[in-house]
């Protein structure tokens, strides 16, 4: 619960005024409470049904147009794990980074 809680009150902070409605990707069939800006850009979190002793969660993030994505869970990006995405070639590199 505390992650949960920890997780989409760092997501609220970053999209400000934007509120989540489920989306279910097409290839894996996870549906994860997403944020859409109208830029494209989006970011979706899928968590546990108990997360008892669980911390996993999987993201989602993507955009329009070239280059990286990236979000920060803790809203502020000092002290914060970040979500990051970008292309190289003909596939998605993705990364988690911790921040200091």
């Amino acid at each position: 619960m505390k992650l949960s809680a920890l997780l989409l009150g760092g997501i609220a902070t970053f999209v400000g005024a934007q509120t989540a409605a489920p989306y279910t990707d097409v290839k894996s069939g996870i549906t994860f409470q997403a944020y859409q800006h109208t830029t494209g850009y989006f970011l979706g979190i899928a968590l546990p049904d108990d997360p008892t002793g669980n911390t996993d969660f999987i993201v989602t993030i993507g955009g329009k147009g070239t280059g990286w994505s990236g979000a920060s869970l803790a809203g502020p990006m000092k002290n914060a794990l970040l979500v990051l995405a970008w292309p190289n070639s003909n596939a998605v590199v993705s990364s988690f980074r911790k921040t200091a």
